[in-house]
């Protein structure tokens, strides 16, 4: 179904981009990815061949689009590898706490423009993180301690909207003994408090709001300079409205898309919200602590991580109503009794676009102890297998390994591709029918081989069609800073 979507709409979703004359277009890392992602798991954009030596039959497997928000498979295979090397491979077998810190819709506006400064931001609240757990332990006579974290960046919400947060996987103490000589300990860190938490948000919001006054982005007021990143908005008035959740073109700009629920159905009054535990908010800003995890406790680790590191889109949530809008339910109902978002194909479209990371920017970033050249980082993840060695690629199956040399440490290499696909898919593509198991032969690229193979297989050798642009609807004025 969203295929469907993308490939009836996506023409028409351009035209409106490029009707308005004042504004640039897509950049060309969304058209890349959405034009990516039609040709995901389709045969006729090539694929490789796998062969069974027992039965001698062979198949082909078609290539993913490794997209980075739209495509739901490539996005939930990505899930299940980060969450298996971070396991497997990072984390170390102590307590771990996730933190979670979002953000007033005005300065998500300024990051989403501004990758950098988006970096810059993330920093300070890893950083204030692990001094947080610094301080407590100096507090407990445990003096030089240095804490670790895992921090992703997630750009949604349950409705699809832009919500530029961060989840921090923190391990929950500190390690010492980093002298030379000495031998590492970890000190597991006490039960936090609720004015704890509530005393750090506040240091957080005064720390990014300094940098970015610093940075010229917010006056001494705190409002928004109108002038601050005009030059980096290459989507025009997309991320504005995913922040706020209002439609960005047609008759209707910036009206609220519609949600729905029994709440507003049967007329009933929002209930009061209920104060979570460890957990505060403060001038917009929002930070929870009430996830932890004990180090024995391995499945829940790897839950937490996939949940994580998971997509934004569930392929299981979408339907299309009689009037052909999108319904997108929510992973839970909503405090208001509100349980799905309700919008058109074309703001559906812009939703998508937004939540596209930019370029060359990291979703997954290492900090503290288990940053990349941390010292004695060696002695705090968890040791690599004996049996574990690099995966080969498919072309080089069966060919002699170059001579490498030996190191005292192995590098912890990547899932192999079907490991990878049995793990989502539950479907492991090298186990024949027959019991045997298939080995790659080639990757075919060449169009006319492709076409060739498909038609003496009796595969479909052309792409799915795709919906014309149909007549733009008039757009009024959006203020992309309201």
């Amino acid at each position: 179904m969203l295929y469907q979507v993308v490939a009836e709409h996506l023409a028409t979703f351009h035209a409106q981009i490029e009707a308005d004359p004042g504004r640039p277009g897509l950049p060309s890392h969304v058209r890349r990815e959405f034009e990516r992602y039609l040709r995901c798991g389709i045969l006729a954009a090539g694929f490789c061949r796998v062969y069974c030596d027992d039965c001698r039959v062979s198949t082909v497997v078609a290539w993913s689009c490794k997209a980075r928000a739209v495509c739901p498979s490539c996005t939930g295979r990505r899930m299940a590898e980060v969450g298996a090397h971070l396991v497997d491979h990072v984390l170390p077998e102590v307590p771990i706490r996730q933190w979670v810190l979002s953000l007033p819709h005005k300065v998500r506006f300024l990051l989403v423009r501004n990758p950098k400064l988006a970096c810059e931001v993330r920093g300070i609240f890893i950083r204030a993180v692990q001094s947080f757990y610094v301080r407590r332990a100096r507090d407990q006579g445990v003096p030089s301690g240095r804490c670790g974290a895992v921090v992703y960046t997630q750009r949604f919400d349950s409705a699809l909207r832009l919500d530029l947060h961060w989840h921090g996987i923190v391990l929950d103490g500190v390690y010492t003994g980093f002298g030379v000589g000495e031998s590492l300990t970890f000190h597991e860190a006490t039960r936090l408090r609720d004015d704890e938490i509530e005393a750090l948000v506040r240091h957080m919001a005064a720390l990014i709001g300094g940098h970015l006054r610093r940075r010229g982005c917010l006056d001494e007021e705190g409002l928004l300079d109108p002038a601050a990143g005009d030059d980096l908005d290459a989507l025009g008035k997309c991320p504005a409205a995913a922040i706020q959740g209002v439609i960005p073109f047609g008759e209707k700009t910036g009206q609220r898309t519609l949600l729905w629920g029994e709440a507003e159905e049967l007329g009933r009054t929002t209930p009061a919200r209920t104060k979570k535990k460890l957990c505060a908010d403060h001038a917009g800003y929002s930070l929870h602590a009430g996830v932890r995890i004990d180090a024995c406790n391995g499945p829940r680790r790897e839950r937490l991580v996939r949940y994580v590191a998971r997509g934004p889109i569930a392929k299981d949530r979408l339907t299309i109503n009689q009037r052909g809008d999108i319904v997108y339910r929510f992973r839970h109902r909503w405090r208001n009794g509100k349980q799905a978002v309700v919008m058109g194909p074309i703001t559906f479209l812009s939703r998508l676009a937004a939540l596209i990371p930019p370029r060359r920017s990291h979703v997954l970033s290492y900090y503290g102890a288990l940053a990349a050249a941390a010292a004695r980082r060696n002695e705090i993840v968890p040791a690599p297998t004996e049996d574990s060695e690099r995966t080969p690629h498919p072309c080089n199956v069966g060919k002699p390994p170059k001579a490498r040399a030996k190191s005292k440490r192995r590098r912890p290499e990547r899932i192999p591709w079907s490991v990878l696909l049995a793990r989502v898919f539950l479907i492991d593509i090298l186990r024949c029918h027959c019991g045997g198991r298939r080995r790659v032969l080639t990757m075919v690229r060449d169009p006319a081989a492709i076409e060739r193979i498909l038609s003496h297989l009796g595969l479909p050798t052309g792409f799915p069609p795709r919906g014309p642009p149909r007549a733009v609807p008039r757009s009024l004025p959006f203020a992309a800073h309201q």
